[in-house]
């Protein structure tokens, strides 16, 4: 039986060549430039095979990113509990407030994260470090999906921050990677308006070329249980 070895000249870049024992030479074309580590380039991950945590230096999360199943993709809660006690439960006089005044205000209802207990019912979602972004770079994240039953927060130290359409990653925070953490508003009440998916995007522009990356979340189920 005869092997032999060879490089075929590939337009798309470099390849990987294997030896088979047929004497064929199997050419398998290399990642793109920018799916090197650290690359200037947008990449965005969550939590997708619900291991509890993100991985930004493996695979493990890339795969089904981009879509939803009951067996795969990130989830996110509906943050609607009261961690830190703020909300009223009665009126003036003592009067107890009706289910829909006392529904209408959870940890969800404010644009801020109300404390450590809250920040802990947070979907992390992170950016892959991007340790060649040159001076000038820039970054920005936008809901696509879901906007409306979603808040996305930015971790910039210990403080936890609104991401809003002013929102700007520095060069510094791209080259280190940033920590994002993501709450729903509400669970599923009618599909037809929101079946409870939600899409974040993250867009960079660096070295005068602009890439972005997304991944989808979707939120919990409610569970309800009877006495029988």
């Amino acid at each position: 039986m005869r092997t032999r070895t060879g490089i075929r000249r590939n337009p798309a870049g470099p390849v990987i060549v294997a030896l088979v024992a047929t004497g064929a030479v199997c050419a398998t074309p290399m990642p793109p430039a920018h799916a090197a580590s650290g690359s200037a380039h947008a990449d965005l991950r969550a939590d997708v095979n619900r291991d509890g945590r993100v991985d930004v230096s493996g695979g493990t999360d890339k795969a089904g990113e981009d879509s939803w199943s009951t067996g795969r993709g990130a989830v996110t809660l509906p943050n609607i509990d009261d961690d830190t006690r703020r909300c009223r439960t009665t009126g003036p006089g003592g009067k107890r407030l009706s289910d829909a005044e006392l529904a209408a205000c959870n940890d969800a209802s404010d644009s801020k994260v109300n404390g450590s207990a809250d920040a802990a019912d947070l979907a992390r979602i992170r950016s892959v470090p991007m340790a060649k972004a040159p001076a000038g770079s820039r970054g920005s994240v936008k809901i696509t999906a879901g906007a409306r039953y979603t808040h996305v927060f930015l971790k910039r130290g210990k403080a936890w921050e609104p991401v809003t359409s002013r929102t700007r990653l520095t060069p510094g925070e791209l080259r280190a990677g940033v920590e994002f953490g993501v709450e729903a508003t509400d669970v599923i009440r009618d599909a037809r308006k929101w079946n409870g998916r939600t899409v974040i995007r993250l867009t960079v522009t660096a070295g005068g070329r602009t890439t972005s990356d997304e991944v989808t979340l979707r939120v919990a189920p409610l569970l309800t249980h009877h006495h029988l």
